[in-house]
């Protein structure tokens, strides 16, 4: 199996246990990811000191080639449904312009399959003119606070992923990207007991989605409020339990088709009227496989594509993300 190298180690996919992460031929532990991944050569750009650079580039030159397929490779700009004009969010700084010959600075922002995604990136843009920081945060929600039950586990969210708009906010002052793209939704599936509450409730209930919302506005405006482009990828199916390709004998909730139809719709309504908001239908792409979004394969964790299938994913976004409008 080809290992996607990261830092100063190997990742792989996670299968979370209780309340602890269990994690199989790896010799970084996940406690011990760095906050952000810096692009190799990088400079001229001031960033936080939590950043983690790589001692040397991944030749660009390693990845195959895959012809991009016009029908999906769909950088939309998501219209105001009323009709009306695109709005800014108050307060928001000029857009982050990009000079002539300079090159494209991406923040790849999100959970585990950011973290995954984004230094696949990270490798397509080395040659190409595109720097990638990756800022994945493994277990992490956009949700704050609270339980959440992964594959039939309890668990109680941290206190880094409930404050993750701070962090968010200093990494993207530091690199100003000209592009943000998010990936995010594993931990935002599951069922979840939010603070002060008894009962247990999940994305497709009106509260829950309410409280979802809110939190995806927030890190929408938050991106363009500091003058960068926003491109959001539509979050796959998952199907937790997964181990090594074999199928649990039990579906676990997260695993309802409604709940990421739901959480995608969610992302759309947010970015309705966002002027520099595009999506990318990530999950669309995965579908094409021939097991489908699930395909046991590709996704043998369930949740993240194999260290193979990274690369192809990279070829096929990395155009998409490179031809978002910049000023």
């Amino acid at each position: 199996m080809r290992r996607l190298v990261v830092g100063v180690g190997i990742v792989v996919a996670a299968v979370l246990v209780g309340s602890g992460v269990q994690r199989a031929s790896t010799d970084l532990a996940f406690d011990d990811a760095p906050a952000l991944i810096a692009p190799s050569g990088a400079t001229g750009v001031p960033v936080p000191s939590t950043i983690e650079a790589r001692s040397t580039p991944v030749p660009a030159t390693t990845l195959p080639t895959v012809e991009l397929d016009l029908q999906l490779a769909t950088l939309v700009a998501v219209p105001p449904s009323d009709g009306s004009a695109w709005s800014r969010p108050e307060g928001a700084a000029d857009p982050i312009v990009r000079a002539a010959g300079e090159r494209l600075r991406v923040y790849v922002a999100g959970d585990s399959n950011a973290l995954a995604v984004g230094t696949a990136l990270e490798e397509w843009g080395g040659s190409r003119g595109v720097d990638v920081w990756t800022s994945g945060w493994l277990t992490c929600q956009l949700v704050p606070g609270g339980e959440y039950r992964y594959a039939g586990e309890l668990a109680a969210t941290t206190e880094k992923c409930d404050t993750w708009a701070e962090q968010r906010r200093a990494e993207l002052a530091g690199i100003r990207p000209h592009v943000v793209v998010v990936l995010t939704g594993t931990f935002d599936l599951l069922d979840r007991r939010l603070p002060g509450s008894e009962r247990g409730e999940h994305v497709g209930q009106p509260g829950y989605d309410a409280r979802l919302r809110d939190e995806m506005t927030r890190l929408a405006d938050l991106v363009l409020q500091g003058g960068s482009q926003l491109v959001w990828l539509a979050q796959p199916a998952v199907r937790t339990g997964m181990v090594d390709g074999v199928v649990p004998l039990v579906n676990h909730p997260e695993h309802a088709v409604s709940r990421v139809e739901r959480f995608n719709d969610l992302v759309h309504e947010v970015l309705d009227d966002r002027y520099g908001a595009w999506t990318i239908d990530l999950r669309s792409f995965l579908q094409r496989w021939p097991g489908g979004e699930l395909d046991p394969e590709r996704r043998p964790d369930g949740v993240h594509p194999s260290g193979e299938e990274l690369p192809a994913i990279a070829a096929w976004l990395g155009p998409q993300i490179a031809a978002t409008p910049v000023p």
